[in-house]
């Protein structure tokens, strides 16, 4: 451990450092910005490098270190790599992309260097074990304080706003060579400035530059986000963006469940992809339900402990100070968050490593373990010895990999690599792509967490105060999770959903004409029918009805009508994939007889155009959008009629193959998943790519409130028609649109 001169000295330089950084910015930034901007990749790495020599040409630099010296090694000696695991965020490519050096410098100049003490260390690999704190508020940054000269000492240390000794000389390291080389990166950027202009008083002081904005030209990801979070000031934590994205995965959830029991090409698809990812068969259609309704209501739950927090952070908002700790009301409803966060994702995280393991892809990779034919284990062979996603996925079997790693940042580098490497993109099966969504989703709210600075340093400390009521708590929060496991989970539905055997087809990409009409009612039918006996099982397991548990009773089951002869009868669907979507079933469900439409009441008239009954206000245009003047509120009805968009040949053409025309003489085949961005984005909804093949859309200048989420086609981006009508029965049901709604201009 240092001692207290080494901890004065350098408190000293980065006071100094910090200062001079705070005067050339104020003097010349917007001048540093348009310099850096003008360069290429290469002569901004000759800047860093001149500034930092040596610097980590890679992202993530500590990742490739962690593989060279492996998990055993770190515990055993010292590292090798000191560098690339104390500043793993500065390194070559990222700093050399984009805004984010602009950003860095922005931020850390523009802001006190206790501001990022706590999040910079927490963003160390866990390496180092620490005993008389460190204070990092604004007025003892760096101070050393024996126990007796402060009683609350410890509590500050425990809470995240002091550091344990060896921790804080850390901090201070960290922070003193990360301002030296902002200082050196701008003087270089500034090279032929007098040095006495870039802090002298005689240079003129200019207010702040605007906030630097994103490339227009760029969606922006989850992966570009969580890049900028380290150089970001960390003690904003965004509970209503949570929230957004959270609800998004309900609705999405809820949908899934309502296309199971209302689509069979939707439902044979699922189970076909599940079936993959199963050896065992009868497990498969188990599966299926009880996954689909355990992700919806894990998506409730979390979304309701968001509307709280949301609340307690508006209630406590004037009390909330980097200086001080967190309300004790506020805090205990933060590490309840958290740990239902911890226990939900063990679910998810159970289903990717069993998936992943049997997927066809990756199963050469994976044995099972002796004695337990339900688990398996990474298999460390030499195929896989410089395989970086097998070695990023075998961490997932890894529980102190998993810990020194960190789940947020594992998820992230396995974003990372299969969004850059469209070779080991392919490895994933759209099944697994999914599935490691679910997980992502739940790591970024975990990440959100771990950056909320300092108060998530003493995050552990404080839950041990509420460990026993928060695991009562959860007990009952969870109980539906585990009925609806319990009601369904050893019941055998391999005789109603079975992939095998018998060809089950739903046409329902062909022109309509007597017989596809048919063939598509009987497949409703004996899908009606699986379900009904799904139904019958809850209710004799729980004692309630299923449909009222699962909120379902608002909704109208659509279905094919009865044919009756028109003037297009015969239509075709342009495309070189195959029009129907086949799947095998066992004979069991072939046999069942169907009256009809089977037992569930389905609706089978075409549904007119619906309205939007608003909650508040008048309809409002869509700024930016061209759209008609007839689409206003009805005098005296209080019903607002959608909007009509004028829009461009692409987007309309889109937005004309999601919904269903019955007087449509032909339908498109696959389209381009860009071509669906940027149809959504002209009508305003702003894309973001989330984990996997999950991308959120968020309504931006449209008058809903509602974000949505839809899965980028994998590993193809391309739209089939069956998904593109997937889509557009989402859309209908989320935000009552139709195919009248949307105009060539």
């Amino acid at each position: 451990m240092g001692s207290p001169s080494t901890g004065q000295t350098l408190t000293q330089s980065i006071t100094s450092n910090w200062t001079t950084l705070h005067k050339i910015l104020e003097r010349h930034e917007e001048l540093i910005r348009k310099r850096w901007l003008k360069k290429n990749k290469g002569q901004r790495k000759k800047i860093l490098l001149k500034s930092w020599p040596n610097m980590a040409a890679s992202h993530r630099p500590d990742a490739e270190a962690y593989f060279k010296e492996k998990a055993r090694r770190l515990r055993e000696k010292p590292t090798i790599y000191r560098e690339a695991y104390m500043w793993l965020y500065i390194n070559q490519e990222d700093l050399s992309e984009g805004k984010l050096f602009l950003l860095f410098v922005n931020l850390r100049g523009r802001n006190p260097p206790e501001v990022f003490a706590r999040s910079d260390f927490e963003v160390l690999c866990q390496l180092f074990s620490t005993s008389t704190p460190f204070y990092i508020r604004s007025d003892d940054f760096g101070r050393i304080v024996k126990w007796d000269e402060d009683e609350d000492a410890f509590e500050l240390m425990m809470a995240g706003l002091a550091f344990a000794p060896g921790e804080g000389l850390m901090a201070l390291e960290l922070a003193d060579r990360t301002l030296q080389f902002l200082v050196k990166s701008c003087q270089e950027i500034l090279h032929d400035k007098p040095p006495e202009t870039l802090t002298g008083e005689n240079t003129p002081i200019f207010p702040e530059p605007p906030r630097l904005m994103a490339d227009p030209e760029e969606w922006p990801t989850t992966a570009s986000i969580n890049v900028e979070a380290p150089y970001r000031v960390p003690a904003d934590l965004d509970f209503q963006r949570l929230q957004a994205v959270f609800s998004s995965s309900r609705s999405a959830a809820e949908d899934h469940i309502w296309d199971l029991r209302e689509n069979p090409a939707y439902f044979a698809e699922t189970v076909q992809q599940w079936s993959e990812h199963r050896y065992e068969r009868d497990q498969v259609i188990r599966d299926v339900v009880t996954d689909a309704h355990q992700t919806l209501i894990q998506a409730d739950l979390l979304c309701r402990q968001l509307g709280i927090l949301i609340r307690l952070k508006e209630r406590y908002s004037k009390d909330i100070s980097v200086q001080s700790k967190l309300p004790r009301e506020y805090l205990k409803v933060i590490l309840l968050f958290k740990y239902m966060l911890g226990e939900l994702t063990k679910r998810p995280l159970r289903k990717v490593q069993v998936g992943l393991a049997i997927s066809l892809q990756l199963r050469s990779y994976y044995v099972r373990s002796p004695g337990s034919p339900n688990i398996f284990q990474h298999s460390d062979t030499a195929s896989s010895a410089e395989d970086r996603l097998i070695n990023l996925l075998a961490i997932l079997w890894d529980e102190d990999a998993l810990f020194l790693w960190g789940f947020p940042e594992l998820m992230d580098d396995i974003k990372r690599l299969i969004s850059v490497d469209s070779r080991q993109n392919e490895r994933l099966s759209p099944w697994a792509a999914n599935a490691i969504s679910e997980l992502g989703m739940l790591a970024r709210a975990r990440h959100e967490l771990n950056m909320y600075q300092p108060w998530a340093a003493g995050f552990e400390h404080h839950f041990e105060d509420y460990r026993e009521e928060f695991v009562a708590h959860c007990a009952e929060g969870f109980a539906p999770l585990t009925k609806i496991a319990d009601a369904l989970g050893h019941r055998k539905f391999a005789r109603l959903g079975s992939p095998v055997d018998v060809s089950f087809e739903y046409p329902e990409g062909k022109g309509r004409n007597q017989q596809v009409v048919d063939m598509m009612r009987e497949a409703e039918g004996k899908l009606d029918l699986f379900w009904e006996h799904v139904d019958l099982k809850y209710e004799k397991a729980t004692g309630k009805p299923y449909l009222t548990q699962f909120d379902h009773t608002d909704r109208i089951f659509e279905g094919t009508p009865i044919w009756e002869e028109g003037p297009n009868e015969a239509l075709q669907i342009v495309s070189p994939a195959s029009s129907t979507t086949p799947t095998n079933l066992e004979a069991n469900i072939a046999d069942l007889s169907v009256n009809g439409a089977g037992s569930t009441d389905r609706h089978f008239d075409i549904p007119p155009p619906k309205v939007k009954v608003k909650s508040k206000g008048i309809a409002q245009s869509t700024t930016g959008l061209n759209t008609s003047t007839d689409a206003t509120q009805q005098p005296g009805t209080g019903i607002d009629l959608q909007p009509i968009f004028k829009l461009g040949k692409c987007a309309f053409e889109v937005f004309s193959s999601l919904f269903y025309n019955p007087d449509q003489t032909d339908f498109r085949g696959e389209m381009p998943w860009k071509e669906f961005l940027y149809a959504m984005e002209s009508i305003g909804f702003q894309p973001e790519k989330q984990y996997g093949s999950a991308w959120q859309f968020t309504p931006t200048t449209l008058d809903v409130h509602q974000s949505i989420q839809f899965h980028e086609p994998h590993p193809q981006a391309k739209i089939p028609f069956t998904m593109a009508r997937y889509i557009g029965r989402r859309l209908t049901r989320n935000y009552g649109w139709h195919e009248g709604m949307f105009e060539l201009e």
